[in-house]
């Protein structure tokens, strides 16, 4: 009995809180729309998959706080003896099991809900017992794209609808080693504005080398609508944002 109470005793409840930064830091992705540019916004959900703990705890939801700190919803998950291996990522699929899936955008991106179900995020990071609680670093693994409106021709931009052309719109993603490979599906992605007023809006789109005289953004105000081409060949790379200054002319 008394054996059995020690074990118990010695048992430490695996903790775990966020950070959020980019792949390229030097490149902030602040600018423009900023939802989950600094944090994970509180309330949204994580998959996390940890090994080498005492009990299995595969691709399991845990809730971000609003201090960042992850909270586990299912039972509590005790540190072994040894190091394990922890990962994670955003937002949760609650049908995610193995290492492979696919990967979406949403293609109307313009409420924050929307734009943060797009935004994929991963961490991973071994710890034990002697770490207390572990910050998991996670990264964008998507591009940004911000686009701010001007023109000398048209008055008033109130109202413009902003989409991204031309993009592949999945992906396919490993959970547990944060590997992404491919892009799929060309589809028109509606951007979020972020006020009425700046006439800037943004999007997520999937790493992807697309393509010179591709159509890569529309501009629709009234019954008039604006259209740029790619003069290049372009890369979007994971982590990076990418601002694109367009002047519309009447």
């Amino acid at each position: 009995c008394n054996a059995q109470l020690d074990d118990i005793a010695s048992e430490s409840e695996i903790k775990l809180t966020s950070k959020l930064t980019d792949a390229a830091e030097v490149n902030s992705r602040v600018n423009a729309l900023d939802y989950q540019s600094t944090k994970i916004i509180a309330g949204q959900q994580v998959g996390v998959t940890i090994t080498g703990a005492k009990s299995e705890h595969n691709n399991v939801a845990w809730t971000v706080a609003s201090d960042g700190t992850l909270n586990n919803n299912a039972t509590p998950i005790y540190w072994a003896n040894t190091p394990a291996n922890i990962s994670a990522y955003h937002p949760f699929k609650s049908d995610w099991t193995g290492n492979s899936h696919t990967f979406s955008v949403s293609t109307d991106q313009s409420t924050e809900v929307s734009y943060c179900n797009s935004d994929l995020l991963w961490a991973s990071k071994t710890a034990s017992k002697a770490d207390g609680m572990v910050t998991l670093n996670f990264v964008h693994k998507l591009a940004k794209i911000n686009v701010t409106l001007s023109s000398d021709d048209v008055a008033d931009l109130s109202g413009a609808i902003i989409s991204i052309c031309g993009s592949k719109t999945s992906t396919n993603f490993n959970p547990i080693t944060g590997e992404l490979s491919g892009a799929n599906t060309i589809a028109e992605i509606k951007a979020g504005v972020t006020t009425s007023t700046a006439y800037t809006a943004s999007a997520i789109i999937v790493p992807q080398t697309i393509a010179a005289g591709t159509q890569f953004i529309k501009v629709s105000l009234g019954e008039k609508e604006f259209n740029y081409k790619l003069n290049a060949d372009k890369e979007f790379l994971a982590g990076y944002r990418y601002n694109c200054k367009v002047n519309l002319k009447d």
